[in-house]
Formats: structure tokens, sequence, C-alpha cells
């Protein structure tokens, strides 16, 4: 279990930046996540860390060793692919076996015939066999270890390339999108399950998604990349509910955060839509955007104090435990979704009209250049 460190990591191909510039410090046995969407440079990074890509500048350190001239294989990382990358032929504990088949095997030792002959492959064999089946036994696939790939459900094959990773004992797992070819029920479950096995090896988790779901829910720690830059790190909690960033608040979270036109006048009182949210903020005669999630808003039969906005009701959308309800604010064709209890919205159909009012001290302020605006002291 060692620690990760990257240090001004810069990525080029051909003239155009993937990564420009990132510092991160992993910490030894934490889930760090790194979340965006695509193409923002996150699956790239990972392949720095794993040594199958070469960084344009910057430095990797792994264990506070200098790792730039080393070779992937040479790193002790495990790497989980998208595509699980078993071997259609073998069965799964010769797929498991083989990274220790190649590192603790010689040459000579691999070769069919003349393998089996040489006095000390024989104990080598049983140690390899020993550190699989107790892989199998973690993972509850002991049942499996006679099939192929092909007999096996997505869930199966995924912890097959686990415990292919997990066999050599790595400092560090690299994991990149590993749940995104499951289903939905099952990458649910997958979620648990990788969160608990983290829990009980306390090895270095480094994991790439462009599903928020799978970050939040993991993660001690999220990265969240946006066009090649780490616009927030931090735990979950403190990513959705403190977002620094206009991009990382409506990136995190489902669904996605209103955003709303708003104006801060002379006196820093803010205003959105031409309700005032009874705050102050630090900028004076500016137009600010104002993001609240839909589960802190909460809906009104009548508007009072000009506390509201007149929302119009066009879909109803039943999740169950939930509704969300989606319509438009004010007359306008600014939309907004607000999340609500059954009992709440019983006698609320399509076209109707009522009233959302923000919770108080949930709005959030972004800038003009999406930073946050923090409400003054007291306000």
């Amino acid at each position: 279990m060692s620690d990760i460190r990257l240090n001004a990591i810069f990525k080029t191909f051909g003239t155009t930046e993937v990564l420009r510039g990132i510092d991160l410090d992993i910490r030894a046995g934490e889930f760090l996540t790194l979340v965006g969407p695509s193409g923002c440079g996150k699956s790239t990074l990972l392949r720095i860390i794993a040594g199958l890509e070469t960084q344009t500048a910057g430095d990797v350190e792994i264990a506070g060793t200098p790792v730039n001239h080393v070779r992937a294989s040479d790193r002790d990382l495990a790497m989980v692919f998208q595509s699980y990358a078993l071997y259609p032929h073998l069965t799964v504990r010769q797929n498991m076996a083989t990274p220790l088949v190649l590192r603790d095997l010689t040459f000579w030792e691999r070769a069919p015939i003349v393998g089996h002959a040489l006095p000390g492959r024989r104990p080598k064999v049983k140690s390899l066999h020993a550190a699989v089946d107790d892989v199998a036994q973690v993972l509850k696939i002991e049942h499996l270890m006679d099939r192929k790939p092909g007999q096996l459900s997505g869930g199966q094959r995924q912890r097959v390339a686990l415990g292919r990773a997990m066999v050599r004992k790595p400092v560090a797992f690299l994991m990149d999108e590993p749940l995104s070819n499951l289903d939905a029920a099952l990458r649910v479950h997958m979620r648990s399950e990788l969160a608990e096995l983290h829990r009980s090896l306390g090895v270095t988790f480094v994991y790439v998604t462009h599903d928020q779901a799978e970050a939040l829910t993991m993660s001690n720690r999220m990265a969240v990349m946006m066009d090649g830059d780490i616009l927030q790190l931090g735990a979950p909690d403190e990513v959705y509910d403190d977002p620094k960033d206009r991009r990382v608040a409506e990136f995190v979270g489902s669904p996605k955060i209103n955003m709303l036109p708003g104006r801060a006048d002379g006196h820093g009182r803010v205003a959105a839509l031409g309700t005032p949210l009874h705050r102050h903020v630090g900028l004076q005669d500016q137009d600010v955007t104002v993001g609240i999630r839909p589960e802190h808003l909460q809906l009104t039969a009548s508007q009072a104090d000009n506390e509201g906005w007149p929302f119009r009701v066009t879909h109803k959308e039943n999740m169950g435990a939930d509704f969300f309800l989606h319509g438009t604010v004010n007359g306008s064709n600014h939309r907004m979704v607000a999340r609500a209890r059954p009992e709440d919205v019983a006698g609320i159909a399509i076209g109707h009209d009522v009233y959302l009012r923000a919770q108080a001290g949930k709005a959030m302020v972004f800038g003009g250049d999406d930073r946050r605006v923090y409400f003054g002291e007291g306000a």
C-alpha cells in the first residue's frame, strides 16, 4: 500500500492539450475517484499513472519514488479495464493465475513440456494456485473456476477481472470504468461490493468513471475533472453540498441542479428571477447565477412575502419513494425541477399552478467567472 503523487502533469496529443498541469496526492489506502464527462482527460491520467501512457511533462511518484521511466509491468499496479480483458480460451482459474505465472515462473518453467520436468516448478505452481484459491474465496467465485469467460455473466466476469488483479497483491488498483458494461441493477450491486472489497483489502483504489453516482457512493474523495483540469477535490458530501464552481454543481447531482439568472443589487442583495433571497454577497450591481438543488425546493399553495416562484407543472415523474415535478416558472420558458414526497404531490396534476420556495440557506450563488460566491456573515 503506497501513496501516489502527481506533479504538474501535462499531456498533449499533437496540438490538443488533454491534461493541463494536474497536481494530485492520492493517499495510501484511500478510494479516490476521478469523475467527469467524456473527454475530460480522466482515463488518460489513469493510464499515465499506470505507465501505459507517457506524460508530456510532469512527474509521477509512487511511495515517494519517481517512476517516470519505470515500465508499467514494474510499477506494481493492477489495472482493471472496462472490457475486463479476459482471455476467452482460458478458464477462470487460468485467467487469474496468468499474472502470477508470468511474474513467478521463469521462461523455462513456463515451457509446456520442459517446464514440468524442472524441480523448482512444482512448489511455485502450488503456491500460486493457493493464492488464486484464496482470492476466489474472497470474491465468492470458487464455483466458477473451471468455466471460461463466455460462460459467465457480466457481473461474474467483473469479479474474475478483479480477482486477476488481486492475486498480485499490488500497491494500488487502477480501475477504468469497470462497471459501465453492466446493467443498471447490477451496477448498483457491484458498487457496494467494490466499496466493501476496498474496506477489507485496505489498498489504494484509483477509480475512473463518468457516473457521478459511483463517485458519490464509493469514494473517500472524488476529483471532478473537466477540460483537462481538476475543478474540485474533496469528500463526496463536501463536493455535493459545497461546490466551488458552477460546472461542478451542474455535473454532480441527479436530477441536475436548477440554475436561475439572478442579480446582486448595489447593496449585494441577491434576487433570482425577480424573487429576493434575503441574503447578501460580496458583489454589487452584477449579474449572477443562483443554483438550487431539486430537493431544496418547497411546494407552497401561495406566494408569501414574495418568497417564491410561480410554477406550472408540465411533467410529473414518479420515482417510487419520490416525485420529480418538472415545470416552468414566472410564466416563462425557464424550466425547473423540484423533488417532493408522494404525499405532498397527491393533489397536483400536470397543468396545475403552485409556488416553489428555496429552503433557507440552501441557494448557491455563482459569479460571472463560474466561481462560487458566498453569502456574508449574518446576512
